[in-house]
């Protein structure tokens, strides 16, 4: 053998031992931070306080309808409040499919 093919299959042996040992690291850290069990940080519930200032808004807003539905009738047949007005386009445009 030749000292340039050693230094070729050399090349080629390092490359392969430089790709298995990051592929071994990867796998490894992979496999280790899959076996940590989640970190749960206790949380502590607090009261709402009493009066504060969302209380004091929600108290202070009024309902305008105070619990009525407006008088609508959906089975109105008058249910286009402009009927009564004349469109000012349609001396200009004609529809040309009707």
């Amino acid at each position: 053998m030749k000292l340039s093919e050693i230094s070729e299959q050399l090349k080629i042996l390092l490359i392969v031992i430089a790709v298995l040992v990051i592929a071994g690291a990867v796998f490894w850290l992979r496999k280790r931070k899959a076996q940590e069990p989640a970190k749960l940080v206790p949380v502590s519930v607090k009261q709402p306080e009493q009066g504060g200032l969302g209380t004091e808004v929600f108290n202070k807003t009024k309902n305008p309808l105070k619990g009525e539905l407006p008088k609508t009738n959906p089975f109105q047949v008058k249910s286009n409040p402009f009927a009564k007005q004349k469109n000012p386009l349609d001396a200009i445009y004609k529809n040309p499919f009707k």
